[in-house]
This record gives structure tokens, sequence and C-alpha cells, in this order.
């Protein structure tokens, strides 16, 4: 779109050439010549600043890799790698050679004596029965590579999605544009009078100019939206389920950590005389551990019998078709629970057998029922029979009820004094262990801020620019307007209305695509790329505080080009052509 505007700038140049004997082939070579060298330019420009980025990017990369993949990478190095670096080239190549056939096309094939008499004016909006017929193609590929993902679950067709609702999102910015402007030309006339009433007389004139800066707003600003309401639904499902299950006043864990946000293990010797502390009621130890399971993995998550019955320590939701006993069940080491992930994934469901590989050959175990108390994809079992098939002793998490009347503070301290020393221990609050775990989350999605703030930054330069084009283009008429009379600060105040009526109409398709996207990514991809299942989240304070920024950076990309139209010559702009 961005070549479609600049190249119809010089229409009226190109018939000139076309009607003097120029050949169509010459001109639709010159234009992607031209293409190919803003191409060669921006990735000149580019990857310089992509190596600076993910230099200073990859200690966000390496937290979020630790907490989302339990893998340690403390020794991390950014490095270019010559396949990257090639990749990266011929990306940006290819997109803007790519971005540049149709227009070029187009303007190749407009006969010289249309082409003389565009002049000034922005050529009219294709209505031909093709371009409908391609907005409609689009949009149903889209439902159906979405119901397509849904069913098959790949993470890779999830992609293809995404980037084809991103290219729907743009078809839709034309429309949204042409429409807005009928709607904003009688609202800003009654708010703004006379200002406003130009500022949008003049949006219904460059409509291809609005529609896109709302493509650009609406797709940067959407996707920031995407990001936020994938990282809150992440940690609120996280804090609810374990707010919900964590019943303990204490969980005493290592003071290490193996890998991202478990802690390391710790052998269960401190345990008899963790229960013979003054105030202790009940000591309820619990292990985790990771084990191959179909085309991934699995994590075992194994408690004490008392995690199943004592409400003081845990409380287990299950699942609609559990059996009646499936505690019980659960307490006496003949059955196990499976996580709404893991059935989800592998299509479990009460009374079926999972098979866990273990060092004496594949251990079968039937399935009592299905609970939410776990987010990520695992088997609950008894600790018992987890130490007997996998001969682990070590125990991750340690919960502890205290007696009615104990005090938490002096039983930690206590704790503290007389086994935390020794065994290295860190004991918190059941609430204090649950932001623990929020924190991680943030912490997993910080690259996610990172990304957020390079794509506010483009949106800011596309707008101005953007802008700042447009008051080029019409220097004449801004000049016109100064000699009858319109004040400087008329004008100043136009544009930034301009500048804020095209934020108000990305800020509508950016909340769409940010809710669309944002839907998809926490009910299906995020399960196909991961495996967990996410309650979805709708953050509030987060969308109105992009709706906000976005309009806020369109008054700032606004205030330059206002103060280029103010500062305009009456005699030079009436000159201009």
């Amino acid at each position: 779109m961005a070549f479609l505007r600049s190249w119809e700038a010089r229409t009226w140049e190109v018939g000139l050439l076309r009607a003097v004997g120029l050949r169509r082939v010459v001109v639709f070579r010159e234009l992607l010549k031209e293409s190919l060298l803003l191409g060669v330019s921006g990735t000149a420009a580019g990857i310089p600043l992509g190596v600076f980025i993910g230099r200073h990017a990859l200690p966000f990369v390496a937290a979020a890799t630790a907490i989302n993949f339990r893998l340690p990478v403390p020794s991390a190095k950014a490095s270019v790698d010559l396949g990257g670096l090639a990749a990266g080239v011929a990306v940006g190549l290819g997109a803007a050679t790519l971005a540049a056939i149709i227009p070029a096309l187009r303007l190749a094939r407009k006969q010289p004596v249309a082409a003389l008499t565009m002049r000034g004016r922005e050529a009219p909006a294709d209505k031909s029965r093709m371009a409908t017929a391609a907005a409609s193609g689009l949009l149903i590929a889209v439902v159906a590579l979405i119901l397509w993902q849904r069913v098959s679950e790949s993470a890779a067709l999830g992609n293809v999605t995404t980037a084809l609702m991103a290219v729907a999102a743009c078809a839709l910015s034309r429309p949204l544009a042409v429409r807005g402007s009928r709607f904003v030309t009688p609202a800003w006339q009654r708010i703004f009078g006379h200002t406003g009433r130009f500022a949008a007389i003049q949006l219904g004139r460059q409509a291809r100019c609005v529609s896109l800066t709302v493509a650009t707003l609406g797709l940067g600003v959407g996707v920031v939206l995407m990001f936020g309401m994938l990282g809150w639904s992440f940690e609120r499902t996280l804090v609810s389920t374990l707010t919900d299950r964590l019943r303990a006043d204490l969980v005493i864990t290592s003071a290490f950590v193996s890998g991202g946000y478990r802690p390391a293990p710790v052998n269960e010797d401190f345990l008899a005389q963790l229960r013979e502390l003054p105030g202790v009621a009940t000591v309820a130890a619990e292990q985790e551990k990771d084990v191959p399971y179909g085309d991934g993995s699995v994590m075992l998550d194994a408690y004490d019998a008392s995690c199943f019955h004592d409400l003081r320590v845990c409380r287990w939701r299950l699942g609609a078709g559990a059996s009646p006993d499936a505690l019980a069940r659960v307490t006496h080491g003949e059955a196990v629970l499976v996580s709404a992930s893991f059935a989800h994934g592998h299509g479990t469901r009460p009374g079926d057998i999972v098979r866990l590989p273990s060092a004496a050959g594949p251990v079968a175990f039937e399935v009592a029922g299905v609970t939410s108390g776990q987010p990520v994809n695992a088997v609950i079992m008894r600790r018992e029979s987890y130490r007997n098939v996998w001969n682990d002793p070590m125990v991750t998490w340690v919960h502890v009820a205290l007696e009615r009347n104990a005090d938490r503070a002096a039983v930690a301290a206590a704790i503290a004094r007389t086994l935390g020393q020794k065994y290295r221990l860190q004991i918190r609050s059941g609430p204090e262990l649950v932001e623990y775990f929020a924190g991680q989350a943030r912490q997993a999605f910080s690259m996610l801020y990172l990304m957020e703030g390079i794509i506010f930054l483009l949106v800011l330069i596309g707008i101005g620019d953007t802008l700042a084009t447009s008051v080029i283009e019409r220097t004449r008429l801004l000049g016109m307007m100064r000699a009858i009379g319109l004040h400087r600060s008329r004008l100043v105040g136009m544009v930034l209305l301009e500048g804020l009526a095209m934020g108000l109409l990305g800020a509508v398709l950016a909340v769409g695509v940010g809710l669309t996207l944002g839907l998809f990514w926490v009910q299906v991809q995020f399960p196909a790329i991961l495996g967990w299942r996410l309650d979805l989240h709708f953050p509030s304070r987060f969308v109105i505080g992009a709706i906000g920024l976005t309009l806020l950076l369109c008054i700032l990309a606004s205030f330059v080009p206002s103060l280029r139209a103010a500062r305009l010559s009456v005699p030079a702009a009436l000159r201009n052509e």
C-alpha cells in the first residue's frame, strides 16, 4: 500500500512518459528497480539494528527459555549466523519486491490518457468483482484455517493462520477508513467546528493514506494487544489454579533452582525432623520429574497421600466423568489423575490407561479423573507409588499445615533456624509462593514487552511519515487556506485532528485484531505449541492503556507535520505544483 500511494502521486508523470512512447514493460521494470533499491536501503539499516537488539534482548530470551522450557542457559552468547543473515537479507529484499509487484503492474497498465487526468487526485478504489472475490476468499480461507487448526492442533499451521489473519486485517483497513471517515465528519464538525470539518473532509479525500495509517496502527497495536492478552491469560490461569489448589500455610523448597522456575530437589531426610517441630500439624512432600511421553514429555507430579484427602494441604477439583472415589483411589496408589492439558493433548478420559516409561519398562496406570489443579501437562500420583517405580527419594516442594493456634511467622523462623541452614531451604507462605509463580510468568513474557516497545516505535515513525507526506502533498491547498485567512493555529489543529481521527480508526481495528488474535492464540495456538490449556482473561486495563497510548502516539506524530503546515510561506505554497 505504501508503494501504491507513493507511485500514485507520480501517475501524471508516468502517463506523460507513456504518451511519448515509453513501453509498459520499461515502466514496470523501473518501478521494481526502485523498490529493490528501497529494499537494499532498508536491509542495510535493519541488519545492524537487528544485531543490536538481539544482543541486548538475549538476557530476556534466556530468562524466558529457562522458565518456559526449564532449560538453564547462563552462558548464552549472541553470535551472527551466516544462514540467519542471508535469510534476513532475502526477507528484506523479497518483501520489498513482492510488495511492489501489484502496484507496479497497476500503474504500468494504466492508459496514458487516464493517467494524465489523475494529476493531484487519488485513484478511485477498485470496486471490481475480482477485488470483492479476493476479499471474500481471504475471509473464507481464514475461517477454514482456524477450523482446520483446531482439529489438527498443528503449531506450524497456526502460524500460517496468524499471518493470514494479519493480511485480512490489512484488507479491512480500507473499508474501515472509508466508512469511518463518514462517521467522523459530522462528529468532528459538531465538536471542533470548522477546523474539525476541514480535517474530516481531508480524511475523506485521502482514503488510501488514511487506510495505510489505519492498517499500520491496527496491525501494530493489535499484535501488542494479542501479546497482552496471552501474557495476562497465562499469568491469571497460573495464579487462579495455584490459589485454588494450594492450601498449606507454608511451602518449603530448596534455595537453589535447577532450571527455570523449578527449585532444585532436596533429599527427604529432613521431613521427619520437620514433623517434630512445635506448631506443625501436617507435612506433605511433592516431587516433580519430567519423563518422555509420546512426541514430547510429561511432568510426573507425585504427592504424599495427605495431599489427596487433607484440605488443609491441597484441594483438587475434578472434571466431569471422574469416579466418586477418584481421590481415595489415588490416595491408595490404585490410580492417577491427569491435568486438563494432558487430557486435551492426548485425548485421555477417566478410565483410560496411561503407560509411563521407567527403567524397568513401561508402567501402566489407570486414570481416575481429570483435574484443573495443575496447569501444565502432568500426571498426578501418590509419591509412594512414584518412589517405588522411579526409585527417587528427593522432594521438590514440602507443604506444611500448621496447628490451629500456631503463629506462622514463629514456625517459619523455627524451621529456618533448625533446618534452613543445614539443608539450604527457603520458606514461603502460600500467597508468597503464588506471587513467586506470577513473577516467573511475567518474566517468561518479558521478551514480549521489548517487542511491544519496538512495535510502538515503528508505529510512531510510520504515522509521522504518513502525515508529513500528506502535508507535503497538500502544500498548495494549505497555502490557499492560509491566503483566504485561515489562522496558523487552526491549521495546526486541523492536522492534529486528522492524526487523532486516524488514531481512533486505528484503535478500532487494533481492538478487533488484538481480540481476535488473542482469542486464537490463547485457546488454540498456545496449547498447540506448549500443550498448556489456558483460561481466557480479558486484560481490560491493558486494552484501555494501549488505546490511550495509541491516541497519544498519533497526537505526537502529528505535532511536527502540523508545525510544518503552520510555517508554510503562502507565496511559496501557492507556487507549489
